[in-house]
């Protein structure tokens, strides 16, 4: 890493020189690194040279008060087997956030799925203080290693984290194009220095892409984790409407919800859950070439004694035509 280390200390000193400037563009950067391109790709290979420029020249220009444009591992220094410094390749990239596992009372496993995407780089962005952590946010960053493909679940291990203290965190995924997909937002609770927290652990619900997409049918997937609570009573909504599901996650009860044809369906898939479990559902009957949206829900009696839903994120499929 010896020739990656110098270049970034190079541009430890060309940067402040223009820090003057409201912002930096890519055209300026690219000139910058082209002439020492394929050597470093040479000596430290392809994934190395991009991990760098991606994490650390962004660092380097935030701290020097510049604001990059477009600042990505593509944009900055090109695609080396296309011999162009643009990446035309605009194959989407999504990720979603799955719920904190092994939470103790200093440190947690977040957890992640790419949804969508072949080599994707992924990464967590994490705050006590932030309920909306920001995946643009390089203090709030928590590092992956390693790129995953559609359908890989990743994770990591954050320490450090004080005791009984809420966090909010979610998975984030660098986009070919140089953009960046942001999951939902989770929470989670860490333990307090015996080994229990003050607040009962809400039960976790992860929505999953919707699979086997016809012209009228689809299969909906997802799984529950009661964590401290029981007898759960777990079911799938959908619907044309994506108003009418999204007002539905905010009853108390599973027999509040009313259906209303094609905007508003739901249906039972649990009566009674302890622990954890996977569903799916196929739905039938669906219009063609129409957008659907759909989630899971748990029904459950809260610490208050009091009936309430915990819902996952709303996701959202077409039927073919």
């Amino acid at each position: 890493m010896k020739q990656i280390t110098a270049l970034f200390v190079g541009l430890a000193l060309f940067v402040p020189a223009i820090a003057g400037a409201q912002s930096i563009s890519t055209i300026e950067l690219q000139e910058l690194l082209a002439q020492d391109r394929n050597q470093l790709i040479a000596l430290n290979g392809e994934d190395a040279v991009r991990a760098y420029l991606q994490d650390l020249l962004f660092l380097i220009l935030v701290q020097s008060g510049v604001t990059p444009t477009e600042v990505t591992a593509d944009t900055l220094y090109g695609n080396p087997t296309s011999g162009s410094f643009n990446n035309d390749d605009d194959e989407e990239v999504r990720v979603e956030t799955l719920s904190a596992d092994d939470v103790e009372d200093d440190s947690a496993e977040l957890r992640g799925e790419v949804e969508d995407g072949d080599n994707v780089k992924v990464w967590f962005a994490i705050s006590r203080t932030d309920s909306t952590p920001s995946c643009n946010s390089y203090s709030q960053r928590e590092s992956v290693s390693d790129r995953y493909d559609a359908g890989d679940d990743f994770e990591e291990e954050v320490r450090g984290l004080r005791e009984d203290t809420r966090y909010y965190y979610r998975a984030c995924a660098q986009e070919k194009d140089g953009g960046i997909d942001s999951g939902d937002i989770r929470r989670f609770t860490t333990d307090d220095d015996n080994g229990s927290s003050n607040n009962d652990d809400e039960p976790d619900v992860d929505v999953k892409s919707a699979r086997d997409i016809q012209d009228d049918s689809a299969e909906l997937r997802g799984s529950v984790d009661m964590n401290d609570f029981n007898n759960g009573i777990v079911f799938f909504l959908w619907g044309e409407d994506e108003d009418e599901v999204e007002d539905a996650t905010n009853e108390d009860e599973y027999d509040d919800i009313d259906e209303d044809g094609d905007d508003l369906q739901k249906q039972r898939v649990d009566r009674d859950l302890d622990g954890d479990d996977d569903y799916t559902l196929d739905i039938d009957d669906l219009d063609d070439d129409t957008d659907y949206y759909y989630t899971l829900c748990v029904e459950y009696e809260d610490e208050d004694d009091d009936q309430t839903l915990e819902c996952g994120s709303i996701e959202d499929f077409e039927t073919d035509n």
